[in-house]
């Protein structure tokens, strides 16, 4: 925390932070995995942009990715992780809210975590609480989102696919979503709502390498999908098994495979 290493039952963060009175903030969350950071530059990256959007000043830190991967590999040895989800957190420090640019408070973090590899399955819910151009950072306002992931649990499901005011499908609580039709895939397009993952430009970048590309645009009817792949920087991508209990063709295991490796690897 702020450049000290802390045990997280010693942490302290005054309840008149931003963070906290307010969930003022901004994170990114990536994959590590034997001494590799996966897509390290990608996220510094978009936490910085995130940040300026914010007006929240970053910490020297942020300015170079080795700094991240320096302290992501102390924190790995520390707590002898060899596969992990590390979490960088940008926060507003007080409530002086009125200042050109506002103080921040920086947090790395990194806990076990073990990629899935098993098929996913979706549920649908009707339109979220968007509107709001804050949909296309990943902010520390993350009650909507949990909310839409509990309610797939309760669904006997994976994730849920959230709907702008117009009723197309946008992403997921925790993803963002590929699906083909008549052969040709397409993403939903995000540039009003929705959080345009670093996975997903992975994936798009793939797909127009090797299969002549990928359509972006709105669509509100799952049921003409004849395939559909989620990705996130967490699980990598992951084939979609069902969507409201209804089973949906798996694409080829080589197509999977295909998408999901190799990412960008920083080493630590």
């Amino acid at each position: 925390m702020n450049g000290e290493y802390v045990r997280t039952e010693e942490a302290v963060v005054s309840h008149s932070a931003g963070a906290i009175a307010h969930g003022y903030g901004v994170f990114e969350t990536l994959y590590y995995h034997d001494g590799m950071l996966y897509e390290l530059p990608a996220h510094r990256a978009r936490l910085l942009n995130s940040a300026a959007h914010y007006r929240l000043i970053p910490p020297p830190l942020l300015t170079q990715d080795s700094a991240v991967a320096t302290v992501v590999a102390e924190l790995a040895q520390r707590n002898a992780i060899t596969e992990g989800r590390v979490r960088l957190s940008l926060s507003a420090r007080d409530l002086h809210y009125q200042e050109p640019l506002i103080q921040s408070s920086l947090s790395i973090t990194i806990d076990p975590y073990v990629r899935p590899v098993t098929p996913v399955h979706l549920v649908t819910a009707a339109a979220a609480a968007f509107g709001c151009p804050l949909a296309q950072h990943k902010s520390t306002s993350y009650a909507s989102y949990i909310l839409a992931r509990q309610y797939a649990l309760s669904q006997g499901a994976t994730d849920t696919l959230m709907r702008n005011a117009q009723g197309d499908i946008i992403e997921g609580a925790t993803c963002n979503v590929f699906f083909a039709r008549g052969g040709q895939w397409a993403t939903p397009d995000l540039q009003t709502y929705g959080l345009p993952g670093i996975q997903r430009g992975v994936v798009l970048a793939r797909l127009g390498e090797s299969h002549g590309g990928c359509d972006v645009q709105c669509d509100q009817d799952w049921q003409t999908w004849e395939h559909a792949v989620v990705t996130n920087s967490l699980i990598g991508t992951l084939p979609v098994a069902s969507i409201n209990g209804e089973p949906l063709p798996l694409p080829g295991e080589e197509f999977v495979a295909h998408l999901c490796a190799p990412q960008t690897r920083y080493p630590c």
